[in-house]
Formats: structure tokens, sequence, C-alpha cells
């Protein structure tokens, strides 16, 4: 697993084995943790947000449930360390200088203006092609 030179985050080759549920939590877990990634350097360094708060905590709170719900399958995601004790807070303490979320952070920034002024669930998809 890791992350190409396209920025696209492969998933683990070792995910074969997975059942189709399995997978299922483990890409949506890779989504969620990327989701938060690109929104906490969003506001902790660009001093800026996407989203309301509300839409944070919802993301932010299924993200730790299924991360204590499935700590076996949590540990097989990119970022797992980053991610092991995170509580929905302290979005400041994950690795907000990465390459991959700073060159994710900068696409989304320059290739649409107007998905700042479109509701979250509208553009939340294409925010993370290629993500999983």
């Amino acid at each position: 697993m890791g992350i190409s030179e396209l920025g696209v985050i492969a998933l683990n080759e070792s995910y074969e084995h997975l059942n189709s549920s399995d997978l299922r939590i483990v890409k949506r877990i890779q989504h969620l943790r990327c989701l938060m990634l690109i929104h906490n350097r969003i506001y902790y360094i660009l001093n800026d947000h996407l989203i309301s708060d509300k839409d944070y905590d919802a993301l932010a709170g299924e993200l730790v449930q299924l991360q204590k719900t499935y700590p076996k399958l949590s540990e097989q995601v990119e970022w797992d360390k980053a991610f092991h004790d995170w509580n929905g807070h302290r979005g400041y303490a994950l690795p907000l200088n990465d390459p991959w979320v700073v060159t994710r952070v900068n696409q989304v920034f320059k290739s649409d203006v107007e998905v700042r002024v479109m509701p979250f669930k509208k553009w939340e998809p294409a925010l993370c092609v290629g993500i999983c």
C-alpha cells in the first residue's frame, strides 16, 4: 500500500484476502482518514474550511467508531499510526504536511473554486477521487 506518483492511494495488495464486507470497511476507513487529513490541513494550515463543524464532527465520529469497532482492519489502512488513538479532535497533530495531503489540498483549491459554494454532499466524492 502506498501513495503513487499521481498522489493516489493504492489499496494494499494484502486486501485480496478480505471478504467484501471487510473490504468495504477498509475502504471507508481509508476514505474518512483522507478526508480528515484534507480538512484538517485546510483548517489548521490554511486557516479556512470547506465543511461545517457539524459535517466534520459527523465524519470524524464515523471514523472513530469504525476504528474502535474494527481495530484489526483499521491497522491495515494507510496512516494507521497517526490515527491510532485519534478521538476525532486534535486534528493539528495529524500528518498535515504529508506530501499527499499537501498535493491533494492544492489540487482541490486550484481545480474548482466553485466547489467552495456547493453543498458538501455534492462535491465530497470528487474530493476523494482515486483515494479508494
